[in-house]
């Protein structure tokens, strides 16, 4: 009885010891820094989601689209840009609206500036009845926006230039309301630098002085548009994937094409941009 009693104490002790083996080490628990930051997090969203819970949704389904990517197509798929030359409006220009447009007014007068305005609006209703009437797979489109830094905050910054009445952005946001994936196109430090570039210019047509008073400005402008065009082309060649298409908005003195892969159709459904040069940037692929 006492051996029989003792191998089942044995046997008691070698199963506790199992079932306690199987316990998992208890989770670490978040700093105070994270729990603040998740707090922080989920408080912004909510208040996000009650102020306009279309838009919230919208910013979280196009925020999984950009992490995942689309659906891969079979190796070797053709990859196409739509390159689209656009005229940029008041709205388009931000902080500096104002600035540009008094330094345009002060340069080519009112009428001209008016003339100017309405001819950038008839402009975008064209290219909006356009663009939206082409048959793509909008699953599989990418639209790349003249001016949208890389930032991670790509939509959020389309819906306020939206807000402020750029028809420009009205219809990249359409695009991506139909599916479209919306990609950051140029350098943020490029940018700054077009930004400051720009904001002298206006300060010395606001103080009576003409815009270009040497070959310095026009030499530094136009090795800045060279190489914001040969970022855009790389951000292209790096996130345009087989199989799909590129709607890329870019003003008319851009000419990213001569950057592009080899394998990258490029079009100019609307008309070809005037910084094209002859026979560099050619339409390939077809």
């Amino acid at each position: 009885m006492r051996g029989g009693c003792l191998c089942r104490a044995i046997a008691r002790h070698r199963s506790r010891l199992t079932s306690l083996r199987r316990i998992r080490a208890p989770p670490r628990l978040p700093s105070v820094r994270e729990r603040r930051y998740r707090s922080m997090w989920e408080r912004k969203l909510t208040y996000r989601a009650e102020r306009n819970p279309a838009r919230s949704e919208m910013e979280r389904s196009h925020a999984k689209r950009v992490a995942k990517g689309t659906c891969a197509a079979p190796a070797g798929a053709p990859r196409r840009l739509l390159h689209v030359p656009v005229v940029h409006s008041q709205e388009d220009m931000g902080s500096l609206a104002e600035q540009i447009s008094n330094a345009s007014i002060s340069r080519v007068g009112r009428e001209a500036w008016l003339d100017m305005v309405c001819t950038s609006k008839r402009f975008w209703e064209f290219l909006s009845d356009q663009v939206l009437s082409w048959d793509l797979d909008f699953s599989r489109t990418r639209v790349y926006q003249d001016a949208l830094p890389v930032c991670g905050h790509e939509l959020r910054i389309v819906q306020e230039l939206v807000k402020a009445g750029s028809a420009n952005h009205r219809l990249v946001l359409a695009l991506v309301e139909r599916g479209a994936l919306l990609c950051g196109t140029e350098s943020p430090r490029l940018l700054l630098e077009e930004y400051e570039m720009v904001r002298r210019a206006c300060a010395r047509a606001a103080d009576g002085l003409p815009i270009e008073d040497s070959e310095g400005p026009r030499d530094m402008s136009a090795s800045l548009l060279v190489r914001r065009d040969r970022y855009i082309a790389s951000r292209i060649n790096r996130t345009l994937l087989p199989g799909e298409t590129g709607l890329l908005f870019l003003g008319i003195l851009h000419a990213p094409a001569r950057w592009l892969d080899r394998d990258i159709a490029v079009d100019y459904p609307i008309g070809v941009p005037k910084g094209r040069p002859g026979g560099e940037n050619r339409q390939r692929g077809s």
